[in-house]
């Protein structure tokens, strides 16, 4: 059914519903442009979203905790781990766990000095290592003694600084004892 508006003409109310017609033709076809436009654009942004998921995702991954990372510890220059006790209780469990055979105990002859353990997992001979890892173990104990008694408490700030700094001096090895477990 068509409504005819008497008031034109017959052409012009041909007209005004070929216009009509005409206009809803051009708003479908733009309708269907945008729309492929939007659907590109979500797939795009869509790929670009798993690209980012994907790289997040092979990041994040954690490092392992070794077992000596709750001690005072370091690798000596001839790769020799070197821990030593933050406090009593910790010295304590480094003799009873983690002393075997075959490895270096170090500690001074002072009432609640640290101790140290130099460990030998390749069970070589102790007369073939330099003797600058052993003058780095008594530094390490040293620092522990002097941070420790200065702050009243342990401080591993300090004793990185006094390990620094006693380490470029050279030591006398005179009133340390170490042991060959």
């Amino acid at each position: 059914m068509v409504d005819v508006d008497l008031s034109l003409s017959a052409y012009a109310n041909a007209k005004k519903y070929y216009d009509h017609k005409r206009n809803a033709a051009k708003k479908e076809q733009k309708t269907v442009e945008a729309a492929e436009k939007a659907f590109k654009s979500a797939e795009k942004k869509t790929k670009q979203t798993l690209k980012e998921v994907q790289t997040v995702v092979t990041i994040q991954k954690a490092r392992k905790v070794y077992w000596f990372e709750k001690f005072l510890w370091f690798i000596s220059s001839e790769n020799y781990l070197i821990i030593a006790g933050r406090d009593q209780q910790q010295n304590e469990m480094i003799v009873k766990r983690y002393l075997k055979t075959g490895d270096i105990y170090v500690h001074a002859d002072l009432h609640g000095a640290t101790s140290c353990v130099i460990k030998n997992p390749t069970g070589m001979s102790w007369s073939s290592v330099a003797i600058s890892m052993f003058k780095m173990s008594f530094c390490l104990v040293d620092c522990c003694m002097i941070a420790c008694t200065q702050n009243n408490g342990c401080k591993l700030s300090e004793v990185g600084k006094l390990f620094v700094t006693i380490s470029l001096t050279e030591l006398v090895l005179g009133t340390w004892r170490f042991i060959h477990a």
